[in-house]
């Protein structure tokens, strides 16, 4: 590489200052020049090319100024594929922060960021993806949520986990953003309900800004408090306070217990020991996961296949703010093959969300109590759950106490065919979409109060592949079997729940 740049080459005159700022000689004239230059040294110089403002006074001659420089420094940016001053400034006016605020947010220094935006330095790689990924609003919220939390763990101060929620369905949110890093659109990936434009862009400093209040609320032992209107909201999963000695030390109490009457009505650590309670959380989490597969509308009969030539009886059925509600009465032109599958796979999630209701809330119960009750009425176990955890599902999802007693009723007593009237109503009552979606959203916010109770449980899937040719021989399509190898693994931590006051000087 030459060590000497390319000569430059004027553009064009631009408009510019008539005095010159060096000396104050009036007739300055100013002109566009492509102006290459070296950045670098030796072999690993490179050659950069800019368009800068030249001025050319008739006393002082042809010089640059600071914009001149700017230019040059913003290429070289360019070239080391890092953000330029501006770009790091438009991060901070998209979350209106100042130098400080960025400091603490991203644990970079304050100083350290003032010299990058005025281009005193560049800042290196690994500081430039750090701010790189902040331009991401959900790494943002994740990156705030660690600089607010307040250090309340006996165990560690593992940060939270924010996971943005949908309000309709309680399903997982996504963000889309410009290159800018503006929110341009949020939607839901189950219901798929969502907003756009400024609307995305209001609602999602709303969610900030309600994060940073729950945030500090939840270190503080309080329950998180959501808008009214909300449509979207940040989940925190919060790591509670944790003593793991003294949950070992009720865990061997429990298995200590000697038998009593009613005990066998009781799931207790002889049937679920310590650390196995993460198996039911799996179980509840593979059940709401296999619902999400099924089609989240799943109407018996469609309009188009509905008979307008037959009879029809057409009633008000119910006037509410939601609409006019109609009682139809119509003959079908579908198969009833066709509607009895329909109406079967939504039995199906309707049965799928109870059992995952039930099976969340025992594993709940396993882990903060050591027992939960032999029976599959959601409403009894969740009224046997903790008031803490009660008080933040109820936060999540105000209505979770109907719906586990209303649609839960229906699908725990006919899972078993109890009874008949018990599968009679099932049919009747339960193939009905809002229960079954409200019930599903009950499920999916019962598994995160299971995470933030310490419980974990996964499945792991390793693919493998055997040959059972022999060596030498020419191998052919039936020598080789594949196979997946599944591993589940569980673990639970109960936390200590304290509600802290005011005057609370405790050590942290």
């Amino acid at each position: 590489m030459p060590s000497v740049a390319s000569p430059p080459t004027v553009l064009r005159e631009l408009d510019g200052p008539d005095t010159c700022d060096m000396c104050g000689t009036p007739g300055l004239k100013t002109e566009l020049v492509r102006d290459p230059f070296i950045y670098g040294a030796g072999d690993e110089g490179v050659e950069l090319v800019v368009d800068i403002p030249v001025r050319t006074c008739s006393s002082c001659g042809p010089y640059t100024d600071d914009e001149a420089e700017d230019i040059r420094h913003d290429e070289v940016c360019r070239h080391l594929g890092v953000l330029t001053p501006i770009e790091i400034r438009d991060l901070r006016a998209k979350y209106d922060l100042s130098r400080a605020e960025l400091a603490r947010i991203s644990g970079l220094g304050e100083s350290s960021i003032a010299r990058w935006e005025t281009r005193e330095i560049i800042q290196n790689v690994a500081n430039d993806r750090h701010l790189r990924l902040l331009q991401d609003p959900a790494i943002f919220l994740r990156a705030k949520s660690f600089a607010n939390l307040e250090p309340v763990m006996t165990d560690g101060t593992a940060p939270p986990i924010v996971k943005l929620r949908c309000t309709a369905c309680w399903g997982d949110a996504r963000l889309s953003a410009s290159e800018s890093g503006t929110v341009t659109r949020i939607g839901c990936a189950l219901c798929t309900s969502s907003l756009s434009n400024d609307a995305a862009m209001a609602e999602w400093s709303a969610m900030e800004r309600e994060a940073t209040h729950n945030l500090a609320e939840m270190a503080r032992g309080e329950t998180p408090d959501y808008r009214p209107a909300a449509k979207f909201v940040a989940k925190i999963i919060a790591d509670m306070p944790r003593d793991q000695a003294h949950w070992d030390m009720r865990a061997e109490q429990a298995l200590r217990l000697p038998a009593k009457e009613g005990r066998t009505h009781f799931l207790t650590r002889d049937t679920i020991p310590a650390g196995e309670a993460g198996y039911l959380y799996l179980q509840a989490k593979l059940l709401a996961a296999a619902a999400r597969s099924l089609p989240f509308e799943t109407a018996i009969h469609r309009w188009d296949e509905l008979d307008p030539a037959g009879p029809l009886k057409l009633r008000i059925d119910r006037l509410d703010e939601s609409g006019i509600h109609l009682d139809v009465d119509v003959a079908s032109r579908a198969d009833p093959g066709t509607w009895e599958e329909r109406a079967g796979a939504l039995m199906m999630r309707g049965l799928m969300a109870a059992f995952s209701c039930e099976v969340a809330l025992k594993a709940i119960l396993m882990t903060r109590c050591h027992r939960a009750k032999r029976i599959h009425d959601v409403q009894e176990l969740y009224s046997d759950l903790p008031e803490d955890s009660r008080a933040r599902l109820e936060a999540d999802y105000t209505d979770i106490g109907n719906v586990l007693r209303e649609p839960g009723k229906i699908f725990h007593e006919s899972r078993y065919f109890q009874n008949s009237a018990s599968v009679k109503e099932a049919i009747e009552r339960g193939l009905h979409h809002e229960r079954i979606h409200e019930l599903e959203k009950a499920a999916r916010v019962i598994l995160d109060e299971c995470e933030m109770s310490g419980l974990e449980g996964r499945l792991i899937s390793r693919p493998q592949a055997t040959w059972t040719g022999n060596l030498g021989q020419k191998a052919s399509a039936g020598d080789f079997q594949e196979g997946i190898r599944l591993t589940a693994e569980s673990g639970e931590s109960a936390f200590v729940w304290r509600r802290r006051t005011p005057d609370d000087s405790d050590s942290r």
